[in-house]
């Protein structure tokens, strides 16, 4: 079933019918976010709260922008060794730069969706 609506934080989970589980992940503690081309696709409430934003202020930001300068360079060396699938999954502490300035540190776990080997854009990867 191709995906039809763009992947934003709706403030119900009857907002994206088309989406397995989006009421599990509109609804998380855990925060999850997608990334593609070093920018948000998606992000649920949670994950956005740890740095200050709305979801949909995040989507199509740069991951630099919520980011601490002096951890960018790790964590988009991270990203990329995840997208080359070395190693096919990770979980670290990393630093997340919070609207106003202080630096909130997370345990984060990345990996690919179960369907991703196809490679299809991050917001088809929910359909």
């Amino acid at each position: 079933m191709p995906f039809s609506a763009p992947v934003t934080s709706p403030s119900s989970s009857n907002s994206h019918p088309d989406i397995p589980y989006a009421a599990i992940v509109e609804q998380s503690l855990a925060g999850v976010y997608v990334l593609q081309d070093e920018c948000f696709q998606y992000a649920n409430a949670t994950f956005a709260a740890l740095v200050g934003y709305m979801p949909e202020e995040m989507i199509g930001a740069h991951v630099s922008k919520f980011v601490p300068p002096a951890f960018l360079d790790e964590v988009l060396d991270r990203y990329y060794r995840r997208i080359a699938g070395d190693p096919p999954s990770m979980r670290c502490v990393t630093h997340g730069l919070h609207r106003d300035a202080r630096i909130e540190c997370a345990v984060a776990r990345a990996r690919e969706p179960h369907d991703a080997p196809d490679r299809r854009p991050a917001a088809e990867a929910f359909a």
